[in-house]
């Protein structure tokens, strides 16, 4: 019961949604989920890679987004949100993000297109040893958390409080590595880094893979894989937890239990009889 629960909040209000189920191959014109306003646009170093991005008691399903990167200074593919809710409302954003190979000074982000700059969150330096920010509103632009990169996928989740006024910044908190959502009113459970600069359209808003390679990528076997974008009112819509639906050993202890010290009376039961 308690799974049928989960499944069913999980989905209930989530309007965003793409995890590359796809076959693989280039990312160009795909054109698959849900509440998007465009198919993807992308160059041949963005692919459909097979298999999906694995994060502890996350869900997870279909393939994932796979940058291999040429010779080149820096790219990217995009997607446009249908709509990041009403002026006044919450939009949740989240996805998971890991690399390949060596770092070297290869880098990678996803990015959101604000009206008064853009959004990166990844690796946006060639010497950066920590997930970071760029935040091109206001200096300084780039930032870095405390979460390094060391090879393990990174889930972000992001929430972003939409000003009444639509003339005014909004509030942007992204969490990092938060907690899958086992019921609905679940939080990340984890700190937010908070961005009070930005101020984001409602709707059409540009959603960036970024890349770019240096030295030549033959060297370093660098790629960057992104996996699945998930979009909703609440926290819960877009971390679905996965609850086990096999019982512990210890949860078996209680029936069996019963059922010895049942059988047991009526063996009493009959001899009395």
């Amino acid at each position: 019961m308690l799974a049928s629960a989960t499944a069913a909040f999980a989905n209930a209000g989530t309007f965003l949604f793409d995890d590359f189920n796809y076959p693989t191959g280039p990312i160009d014109g795909r054109n698959g989920g849900t509440g998007w306003a465009s198919a993807w646009i992308g160059i041949p170093e963005f692919v459909v890679a097979p298999g999906s991005l694995s994060y502890p008691g996350l869900q997870q399903s279909g393939n994932r987004a796979q940058f291999i990167p040429s010779s080149l200074a820096g790219t990217n593919s995009l997607r446009v949100l249908s709509s990041l809710g009403s002026d006044g409302s919450t939009f949740w954003l989240s996805f998971l993000i890991s690399f390949d190979g060596l770092l070297a000074q290869n880098t990678a982000d996803l990015r959101l297109d604000a009206k008064n700059g853009y959004f990166h969150i990844g690796r946006e330096l060639g010497d950066q040893a920590n997930w970071g920010f760029e935040d091109t509103a206001t200096p300084p632009v780039y930032s870095q958390s405390s979460v390094p990169i060391t090879g393990s996928v990174l889930f972000v989740a992001i929430r972003i409080d939409q000003n009444a006024d639509p003339n005014a910044n909004d509030v942007v908190t992204v969490y990092m590595d938060p907690v899958p959502a086992l019921l609905p009113g679940a939080n990340p459970g984890v700190p937010g880094i908070v961005f009070t600069d930005l101020n984001f359209n409602t709707s059409n808003v540009t959603l960036a893979l970024d890349g770019a390679a240096f030295p030549d990528p033959a060297t370093t076997g660098f790629v960057a894989n992104f996996d699945p974008f998930r979009g909703g009112s609440t926290y819960a819509d877009v971390a679905p937890g996965i609850v086990s639906t096999t019982p512990e050993p210890a949860t078996w202890s209680f029936p069996a239990g019963a059922l010895a010290l049942f059988a047991l009376a009526m063996r009493r039961r009959a001899k009395i009889v």
